[in-house]
């Protein structure tokens, strides 16, 4: 269900396309009002007809090949197999690391959910696998692990919670107590929604040193803009023309705008990885 060539994407590197012109007075230039995913999110009100066969729905198609939702609890691939943490010291974020702490310095990934959900164990399954390659992996959200925390589902977060993430990691990720972090390695990443997330915080924040999307990009195309802004290498996968999100990403000459260092199609279709 995930892509182990996902890893090292993750620290690539990019040239940006010169800035295109700002659509004036449209969109705050710092600040997100509120939006679900940020300033590269949906506020109410600014879908037009145009872009509405991207919220067609997630179902991937009948002509997409058949996945199987895998919950395999595995401690991943990679050479330091890896579990989820909490910790007191971090409220309302999942930790993916190592189960034995490795002795090199760990970049960090902070992770958006699906429909930003608040649950930072709905997509466990690959950040454990990124964990056990030697990174940090926090989530967005609490552990659920029983029926009780699924209430957490009809809750959604915002940018503020990867800030709150690379706060914590700034301040000594709990004094090490997960590994040794390298601070100047931050990326943001993030799935449909979480993905618009992982953007918001890219622009906000140049600590975050690298931007990943999975089936995701902008569904309110005058904020395609915004995208020039951007100072930190950006990495697209999504489904191809079977994803949901795949017209996000091609619409507006977002590809254009942004000159991405790296993109991936898969004939999965809307996949959750």
């Amino acid at each position: 269900m995930y892509s182990h060539a996902l890893v090292p994407v993750l620290l690539a590197a990019a040239v940006f396309a010169l800035p295109q012109n700002p659509v004036p007075k449209e969109y705050p230039v710092n600040g997100d009002n509120g939006d679900v995913g940020g300033i590269f999110g949906l506020a109410k009100g600014t879908i037009r007809p145009s872009q509405a066969k991207g919220l067609s729905g997630f179902s991937p198609g009948s002509k997409s090949p058949k996945t199987t939702v895998v919950d395999d609890q595995s401690p991943g691939s990679g050479p330091f197999p890896a579990a989820y943490f909490t910790d007191p010291s971090l409220p309302d974020h999942t930790l993916y690391a190592a189960k034995s702490p490795s002795k090199n310095k760990l970049p960090v990934v902070v992770f958006g959910n699906g429909g930003c959900v608040n649950v930072g164990t709905m997509f466990q399954n690959i950040l454990r696998e990124i964990a056990s390659h030697g990174f940090l992996v926090i989530a967005n959200g609490p552990a659920v692990t029983n029926a009780t925390g699924l209430a957490n589902l009809a809750n959604q977060t915002n940018i503020s919670a990867m800030k709150a993430s690379i706060d914590w990691v700034m301040a000594g990720a709990a004094n090490g107590k997960y590994g040794a972090v390298d601070t100047s390695k931050i990326a943001a990443v993030g799935q449909s929604c979480g993905g618009l997330e992982a953007y918001s915080a890219s622009y906000h924040d140049d600590r975050v040193k690298t931007t990943v999307l999975l089936n995701s990009g902008i569904i309110d195309e005058p904020k395609v803009y915004l995208l020039a802004e951007l100072k930190a290498p950006v990495a697209l996968f999504n489904g191809g023309p079977l994803d949901v999100a795949y017209p996000n990403v091609c619409h507006g000459n977002q590809t254009l705008t942004l000159s991405t260092d790296y993109i991936a199609y898969a004939p999965r279709g809307y996949i959750l990885y």
